[in-house]
């Protein structure tokens, strides 16, 4: 199928990209801290409240583990990935779990404190903390001393934020009236929580850029998937060089502190031999839009989303049979396969 090959492209780009890929670590960190949504949750939310639970049920995890784990895809989500990349046999536990233990554990692999439709600022609601409450949670576990400055020191954090902040603008605003105001002060919330960061003893951090807003399914669904929206990908382009310009004098300012940019705009236009970038917006009848289907694996019936049933316990969404040969999950998750491209494209090899 089309999706494969586009998939399997990937995995020949990845290889040839050292300079687009992170540098090698020196060695491995001694944990990971991993900060955000639904790109790098694992499964923060309670699983027995409803509107949170949809993740934790299948079709979400049916190709891995074989029943939903919290994660907001088909089976491995980005975290994944980048624990393999980094060395560690497993994700992070999440703050869920962990915050039962008594003491940190070396097998724990650090600490996942990451929540779907978390975003720098208020969301959707009450029930999804934002970002600097997850910062807030790892304050407290230093000031508990159930994690050591000297842990900190020696592990990566992992920052994924992609977009929730925007969405739920569009929601307040229907036809997005002062969107390219809201961007800067985005970014310049996602500068403060570098800071925050450094303060609390990170030297090493991993900040992810935006995959293009314009090309997810949510979107793409109003022309039937054929082609990503231009004027929606503007912000993509605005928030990801601001969020580089904030990285870039943030490491000037502390030279001590390693910060990796993960491009996911990039890494997303290469999956799909895309052949547009951020200086050059999607032309209406570009090889993109005629080559890629951007249709997800799991679609919703009529304004339903994946997994969403009827008071009778029907279905209201249907699944492809094959979820590796979609790059979308869902409408807004890339699937399996779909972070796994991406990191091929991002880090090529695994180091380890």
């Amino acid at each position: 199928m089309e999706h494969q090959l586009v998939l399997q492209l990937a995995t020949l780009i990845g290889a040839l990209l050292l300079c687009f890929a992170p540098r090698e670590l020196d060695a491995r960190p001694r944990a990971l801290f991993v900060f955000g949504d639904s790109y790098a949750d694992t499964g923060n939310h309670n699983p027995y409240v409803p509107v949170l639970n949809r993740p934790f049920k299948l079709p979400y995890g049916s190709t891995w583990p074989g029943e939903g784990s919290g994660r907001y895809s088909d089976g491995k989500i980005f975290t994944d990935f980048f624990a393999e990349y980094l060395g560690f046999p497993s994700a992070p536990m999440t703050y869920r779990m962990a915050k039962g233990k008594k003491q940190y554990e070396e097998g724990m692999h650090g600490i996942n404190f990451a929540y779907g439709g978390s975003g720098m600022f208020s969301t959707f609601g009450p029930l999804i903390p934002r970002v600097n409450s997850q910062i807030q949670q790892f304050r407290d576990l230093i000031e508990k001393s159930f994690l050591s400055k000297e842990l900190i020191a020696e592990s990566m954090i992992l920052f994924v934020v992609c977009g929730n902040d925007y969405t739920a603008y569009g929601d307040n605003h229907p036809n997005d009236e002062g969107i390219l105001d809201f961007v800067p002060s985005v970014a310049s919330e996602i500068d403060g929580t570098l800071k925050a960061f450094y303060e609390l003893g990170a030297n090493k951090i991993a900040l992810t850029k935006m995959l293009p807003y314009g090309c997810y399914p949510k979107i793409t669904s109003k022309v039937n998937y054929i082609s990503c929206n231009a004027s929606e990908n503007a912000r993509t382009i605005l928030h990801n060089k601001l969020i580089s310009d904030h990285a870039a004098a943030f490491q000037e300012l502390h030279p001590n502190v390693e910060v990796i940019m993960l491009d996911f705009q990039q890494a997303f236009e290469l999956s799909f031999q895309g052949h547009y970038n951020q200086d050059d917006l999607l032309e209406e009848n570009s090889d993109f839009q005629r080559r890629v289907n951007l249709r997800p694996c799991c679609e919703g019936i009529g304004e339903a989303t994946c997994g969403e049933k009827d008071l009778f316990g029907r279905k209201q969404y249907k699944v492809c049979e094959f979820a590796k040969d979609f790059f979308f999950w869902d409408n807004v998750h890339p699937s399996q396969a779909g972070w796994e491209a991406l990191s091929k494209v991002l880090f090529g090899p695994l180091p380890y």
